[in-house]
C-alpha cells in the first residue's frame, strides 16, 4: 500500500507528548508525515502562513492560548486547514464545541495510538477537502450563475478554483459553432508571450483539442511532451515558466462545447485528485456557460432582427420621402413649364422687330431674356428627367440613327454658344455614316451636355474637339477641351446628383449638377460607359461608348419597316363608304 505524503504541524508544549506523537507518526502505515513542531499558537499561525500543511495536530493547553480559543485562532487564520484537537480532557461539551468551531476530529491523549492517529489524520484531510470542495463548488455556481457575461466574474471564479487546484493560468476555450474551430474565450493569470494576443496563431492549443475529442479530462507534463505540440502552445507556455497543465471538457446536454484548462508553474503539480476536482468544476459551470452562450446568441439575433426592422423602416421612410420629393419636383417642373412657354412665345413676338419699333438696347435686353429663358427651360427639363428616373418612368426608344448626322446637327446648334466666346468646335468623324441603334434624342442630349460643359469651363478663344470613332460594334464619342480641368479627388463624384466642383472658377459658371448624373443614367441604360480624364489647368476629356453599331442596309430596312407612311383616305371616299346613297 502506497503511503500518503503529508505535512503535519504539531502544536504541543509538552515535550514528552510531542515526542510520543512523532513516534506514532513514524510508525504509520497509511501516511508518511513530515512534522513541524511549535509550542505556541502565534508561532503555529506564522508557520501556516509561510508553508503548506495538510493537517494541524493542536493541543488545547498552550502558553499563549487555551481551550476553544486555540481552535478559533488557528481556523480564523487558515480557514481551509484540517484541525485535529489533542487533549487530556474527556469533556463531551468541549468535544462538541471544538467540532462546531471547525475542528475535523478530537482525540484524547490517553487513547492515542499509531493506528488511531493514522485513521484520524487521513479522515480529517479527506473530510476537510470534501468540505472545501463542496463550499468552493457552491460559490462557483453562485458566481457563474450570477451573470450571463462570464468575463465579468472571471477573477472571482479563478480565485475559487485556486482554492481546490494550484493554478497560475486559467483558460476557458469554446468551439466556434460557425467553423468548428476552438478559440480561447477567457484567459486569467499568467500571460504567454507569442500566444496571447497573436492573431495568426491557432485559436486554441492541442491540449484543448485533444480533451474535446476524447470527451474527458487529461493531465499534461509540459516539460516532457511526446509527441511535441504541433501548435507550439505548450512550447511557449514552458518558455513563460509554466510546467504543468490540466484539461477538462465542458459538457452540456451531452454536447462537448469547450474545455476548462489550468496551468501551474510547479512541476508535477497535478495528480488524479486534482483532475477529478477540475472535472467537477467543469461540470458545475458547463450549464451556466452554455446558458450564457445561448443568451448571447439570442441577444445577437434579437439585435440583428431589431436592426433589420429599423433598416426596413428607414428604407420605407426614405422611399416615401423620395417618392414625395419626386412628385413635388414633377409637379413644380410642369407648373413652371406652362408660364415659361408663354414667356418664350411673347419674347418671340416682341423679337419680330419692325424697323424703328425697338431700340438697340431693348433688342439686347430681349436677347438676354431669351438666353435666360432657354437656361431655365434646360433646368426644368433636367428636373423632369430626374423625376422620371427616380420614379422609374424614364424610358428610352431604340431606333437606328446616323451618329454623324446627329453630331453635325449638334455642331450647328452650338455655333451661337461657341461663337459668343470666340471658341472653335473641331469635329473629327468618318465620311461614311455610322449607324447605331439607340435613343437618338437622349444620346444627343448627352453629347450636347458635354459640349456645353466644355464651352462653359473653358476660356475664350480655346478649341473644343469632338471625335467619333467606331471600335468594333461600338460607337465612341469623345469631347475634349483645354479648359480649367478637374482635380483628381473630384472626378469620382462628377456623376453624383447635384455635385459641383467647389472652387472660385466653377462657382462663377451657372449649373445645377444634374447634367452628368442624367447623362450617366442614359448611357448606362444603353449598356454603355461614360468616363472622364482631366488635369487641372490642362483640360478635360469625356468619352462615351455604347454598343449597337449596325450595317447601313440593316438600319435602313429597320427604319423602313418601323416608319411606313400612312396614306389617309379622302373624306369623300369615307362618306361614300358610310352612305352608299350619296353616290
Amino acid at each position: 500500500m502506497e503511503q500518503r505524503q503529508i505535512n503535519v504541524l504539531l502544536v504541543e508544549d509538552n515535550p514528552g507528548d510531542a515526542r510520543l506523537i512523532r513516534e506514532y507518526l513514524a510508525e504509520s502505515v497509511m501516511v508518511s508525515a513530515s512534522v513541524t513542531h511549535e509550542i505556541r499558537v502565534a508561532d503555529a499561525i506564522a508557520q501556516l502562513n509561510e508553508g503548506r500543511f495538510d493537517v494541524v495536530l493542536l493541543d488545547l493547553s498552550l502558553p499563549d492560548s487555551s481551550g476553544l480559543e486555540s481552535v478559533n485562532r488557528i481556523i480564523e487564520a487558515v480557514p481551509n486547514i484540517a484541525v485535529i484537537v489533542l487533549s487530556g480532557q474527556e469533556d463531551r461539551g468541549l468535544i462538541i464545541s471544538a467540532i462546531k468551531a471547525g475542528a475535523q476530529d478530537y482525540l484524547s491523549k490517553m487513547d492515542v495510538s499509531s493506528s488511531s492517529l493514522d485513521r484520524a489524520i487521513s479522515n480529517a484531510i479527506d473530510r476537510q477537502a470534501t468540505m472545501i470542495e463542496r463550499d468552493v463548488l457552491l460559490r462557483i455556481a453562485q458566481i457563474v450563475s450570477s451573470t450571463l457575461t462570464v468575463g465579468e466574474v472571471l477573477d472571482s471564479f479563478a480565485i475559487e478554483v485556486g482554492r481546490l487546484i494550484p493554478i497560475n493560468r486559467l483558460v476557458i476555450a469554446k468551439v466556434n459553432p460557425e467553423d468548428g474551430e476552438m478559440f480561447d474565450q477567457f484567459i486569467w493569470g499568467d500571460k504567454v508571450p507569442g500566444w496571447d494576443g497573436v492573431e495568426d496563431r491557432p485559436r486554441s492549443n492541442s491540449g484543448s483539442r485533444r480533451s474535446l475529442e476524447i470527451g474527458r479530462g487529461m493531465i499534461v507534463d509540459i516539460d516532457n511532451l511526446a509527441p511535441p505540440d504541433q501548435f507550439r502552445g505548450f512550447e511557449l507556455a514552458a518558455a513563460a515558466g509554466l510546467h504543468s497543465a490540466m484539461f477538462a471538457p465542458l459538457i452540456s446536454n451531452d454536447e462537448v462545447f469547450g474545455t476548462l484548462n489550468v496551468k501551474s508553474r510547479r512541476k508535477d503539480a497535478y495528480g488524479p485528485e486534482h483532475l477529478e476536482a477540475l472535472e467537477r468544476v467543469a461540470s458545475q459551470i458547463a450549464g451556466a456557460l452554455r446558458a450564457a452562450d445561448l443568451y448571447e446568441q439570442a441577444l445577437m439575433w434579437s439585435q440583428e432582427k431589431e436592426h433589420r426592422m429599423l433598416l426596413e423602416a428607414e428604407k420605407w421612410e426614405l422611399e416615401r420621402v423620395n417618392q414625395s420629393k419626386s412628385e413635388f419636383m414633377s409637379t413644380v417642373s410642369h407648373e413652371l413649364k406652362t408660364p415659361l412657354t408663354s414667356i418664350t412665345a411673347f419674347l418671340d413676338i416682341l423679337s419680330r422687330n419692325r424697323p424703328g419699333n425697338l431700340l438697340p438696347k431693348q433688342i439686347e435686353q430681349l436677347a438676354i431674356m431669351r438666353r435666360n429663358g432657354q437656361r431655365l427651360d434646360m433646368l426644368i427639363n433636367d428636373l423632369l428627367d430626374l423625376s422620371r428616373i427616380e420614379s422609374g418612368q424614364f424610358s428610352l426608344r431604340f431606333d437606328p440613327f446616323d451618329a454623324n448626322e446627329m453630331v453635325s446637327e449638334l455642331a450647328v446648334s452650338f455655333e451661337p454658344l461657341t461663337q459668343a466666346k470666340s471658341q472653335r468646335l473641331e469635329i473629327d468623324m468618318a465620311d461614311n455614316p455610322i449607324w447605331v441603334k439607340g435613343d437618338q434624342a437622349r444620346i444627343s442630349q448627352v453629347v450636347g451636355n458635354l459640349i456645353s460643359n466644355a464651352s462653359k469651363y473653358s476660356d475664350e478663344g480655346t478649341t473644343i474637339s469632338l471625335a467619333l470613332t467606331q471600335p468594333g460594334d461600338h460607337l465612341r464619342i469623345e469631347v475634349k477641351d483645354s479648359g480649367y480641368g478637374i482635380a483628381e479627388k473630384d472626378i469620382p463624384n462628377l456623376f453624383t446628383l447635384f455635385f459641383r466642383v467647389d472652387d472660385a472658377t466653377t462657382r462663377s459658371v451657372p449649373g445645377t449638377g444634374l447634367g452628368l448624373a442624367i447623362a450617366k443614367t442614359i448611357i448606362t441604360m444603353h449598356e454603355g460607359e461614360i468616363n472622364v480624364t482631366s488635369e487641372l489647368g490642362v483640360g478635360t476629356s469625356v468619352f462615351i461608348e455604347i454598343p449597337g453599331v449596325m450595317d447601313q442596309a440593316e438600319a435602313e430596312a429597320e427604319l423602313a419597316a418601323t416608319y411606313r407612311p400612312m396614306i389617309p383616305h379622302s373624306r369623300l371616299e369615307t362618306l361614300d363608304n358610310v352612305n352608299p346613297r350619296a353616290a
